[in-house]
């Protein structure tokens, strides 16, 4: 095929990938894609990935970066003039964007335009006055004194070597998908749960975990606290299941982890939930949050230090603000208007799953507590 008639039908894929979806319903994507064409892409992610025994991007990302440096010699060695090698340079970086975006929207960008997890659940989301968010709190705060208080005293010494362990990774797969069967979504996948290697090498992005498309591969920084590996695994494996939405697999995660039969995932997921519900609570006010921090018991102050502290050890390669406009752009391309912020909707999400009877019966007794109780 000559190389022009490649561009052009590679930019043609590219532009009819997005207009497809934009055209769909969320009801045809879910019955025709994310229940169908996706789970088959899905199976033959999953068997092939079982193979390897290390993440497919340490294999993907020299061969990419290889073919970069030869093409851009290539293209130096053309005996053209540098405005025409400027034209060839721009249309091939078209024709490539052309083939990218039509892989992506063919192994996971679809899933952006299914049917939302509660048309799913049938649940009427409302949004949240500041009474709720203080009540959600205060109930988030009991829950999680709850299960810290349910921890081995000596559990500090056995974490952090456990968790990022296969045995603990097939843990967190088989409890998402309990939890993908009853809400009656397809749940036979097997994600193979990558720790990427040097620590820090996500978080100093600003993320400490990221799904790719391209390998079909869930992935968390490996310089996560053994508090956080729990949840954002659980978030990444929610992806690989075709979740797009990150409010969902916040949320997928958050009742996968509070359901766990192991005492520290059930923590590590109503800690992770305490610090979204914290958000919302004293948003623009960090001093009355530390105030509140000092309240709790000397444990979870000690995991709020500890975890802050390792955070500490990966500051971020780009300025924060370049970061967050960078995802907030790619977030709204895939029709999530509200950016980052989309994170939060977890909270949305769990109040009113709770308020249908989702998370079962709550105690009032143990919806309040006292600084004697702690």
């Amino acid at each position: 095929m000559k190389p022009r008639n490649w561009h052009i039908i590679s930019i043609v894929l590219g532009v009819s990938s997005v207009l497809l979806r934009g055209m769909l319903t969320p009801q045809q994507i879910e019955t025709w894609y994310s229940q169908k064409v996706f789970l088959f892409i899905r199976k033959a992610f999953d068997l092939f990935n079982s193979i390897l025994p290390f993440a497919l991007i340490y294999i993907l990302l020299p061969i990419l970066l290889f073919w970069l440096i030869r093409s851009v010699r290539k293209l130096l060695k053309k005996k053209i003039s540098g405005f025409h090698k400027m034209v060839h340079f721009l249309y091939s970086t078209i024709a490539v964007g052309g083939v990218v975006v039509f892989l992506y929207m063919l192994l996971f960008g679809f899933n952006y335009g299914r049917q939302p997890i509660e048309t799913h659940l049938e649940l009427e989301l409302d949004g949240l006055i500041a009474e709720q968010v203080n009540e959600e709190f205060e109930l988030a705060t009991a829950l999680l004194i709850q299960a810290n208080a349910e921890l081995e005293p000596a559990y500090k010494d056995s974490v952090a070597s456990m968790t990022q362990t296969s045995a603990f990774t097939k843990t967190l797969v088989e409890e998402l998908n309990d939890i993908l069967e009853q809400f009656d979504y397809p749940h036979q996948a097997r994600p193979n749960m990558r720790y990427l290697q040097p620590k820090g090498v996500l978080l100093r992005f600003g993320t400490s975990g990221v799904y790719l498309p391209f390998t079909g591969e869930p992935h968390a920084d490996s310089g996560l606290h053994p508090l956080q590996i729990a949840f954002t695994s659980s978030h990444e494996l929610a992806h690989a299941h075709g979740f797009g939405d990150e409010g969902t697999c916040n949320f997928l995660a958050y009742v996968a982890t509070i359901n766990s039969n192991d005492a520290f995932i059930r923590y590590a997921g109503h800690y992770r939930y305490w610090r979204y519900v914290a958000r919302q609570r004293f948003r623009g006010g960090p001093d009355s949050y530390i105030a509140f921090v000092e309240t709790l018991p000397q444990s979870i102050q000690q995991d709020l230090e500890d975890v802050r502290a390792e955070m500490q050890k990966y500051p971020d390669f780009l300025p924060r603000t370049m970061r967050d406009a960078t995802y907030n752009a790619y977030l709204r391309g895939q029709g999530i208007t509200e950016g980052m912020e989309n994170y939060n909707r977890v909270v949305v999400l769990v109040v009113n799953f709770r308020d249908n009877g989702g998370l079962g019966a709550v105690d009032e007794d143990d919806t309040h507590f006292t600084r004697e109780s702690r």
